[in-house]
């Protein structure tokens, strides 16, 4: 069985669309993301929210969005209260830092002296990052693994890529476990826009010019995620590594996400973390 988590975006009436799709709450786990424009004051609501509809919630601490040292003392105080009891910790995009921190390390560093019960996770980067050399990245990745207990991939479409990628952790020494980041079931354009937004342009390349069965992820109206975990479970390295299980970005397709868990049962065998 593998377990799915699904990230959400904290919208308006996200909460309200998310207990009408899924009548036992407590089978799911959603992250919450903080994006620039949003703050994470929105992400740490939308969180404590889901939270009491009796989700597990993972929120995004974006570390060039928090302002202080006392405000993070605030979102752990209120993130404890609420019995939320993961993060999943980032750099975070925009410009300027807000305050006291510009790197997810120094974050990871106070929420560890404040709250080290807390789990952590951070990102992983299959196909490397816009802003970083390979070398940059093996740092990066290094100087938070004694920290961390989860690494989350960022949306790559190849699979091979991604069991490489996760050779080489293990190679390197980081032994947290690993969950791979794949798409929900969404319409084929928005897939092509976000994915173009969002970096993974590489990969996406690689789905366009596939003529096997990754290729024929876009060849349809709607994006179906079923074949490319089928691939994803029969990648060689991925199955000697292991995968701790599948972190979906939903792109708030809320309503399309029963249908994914349900694609991923009859695929690989499925169950809600």
């Amino acid at each position: 069985m593998t377990a799915l988590r699904f990230e959400i975006i904290p919208a308006d009436g996200v909460a309200d669309r998310l207990a009408r799709t899924f009548a036992d709450t407590s089978a799911v786990t959603l992250t919450v993301t903080s994006l620039p424009q949003h703050g994470v004051e929105r992400t740490v609501r939308a969180s404590i929210e889901l939270a009491r509809l009796g989700f597990g919630v993972v929120p995004h601490l974006s570390a060039r969005a928090i302002a202080s040292r006392g405000e993070l003392e605030s979102i752990l105080l209120r993130m404890h209260d609420s019995g939320i009891s993961e993060a999943f910790v980032v750099s975070g995009d925009g410009g300027s830092p807000a305050g006291s921190y510009s790197t997810s390390l120094e974050l990871i560093h106070d929420i560890v002296d404040r709250a080290p019960q807390l789990s952590l996770g951070i990102a992983g980067y299959p196909e490397g990052h816009p802003h970083q050399s390979p070398d940059q990245l093996s740092k990066h990745l290094l100087e938070r693994a004694p920290f961390v207990d989860k690494v989350i991939t960022q949306l790559c479409f190849s699979a091979e890529t991604i069991g490489t990628y996760a050779a080489q952790l293990r190679a390197s020494g980081v032994t947290a476990p690993l969950w791979v980041g794949v798409p929900g079931a969404l319409r084929r354009s928005r897939l092509i826009s976000l994915s173009a937004r969002i970096g993974v342009g590489s990969s996406l390349g690689f789905l366009k010019r596939s003529a096997g069965v990754a290729g024929g992820l876009l060849r349809s109206r709607d994006f179906d995620p079923a074949p490319f975990i089928a691939e994803l479970a029969a990648e060689p390295q991925l199955q000697r590594v292991g995968i701790a299980g599948l972190h979906v970005y939903s792109f708030n397709e809320i309503e399309r996400l029963p249908e994914v868990r349900s694609l991923v049962a009859r695929t690989h065998g499925a169950a809600a973390e």
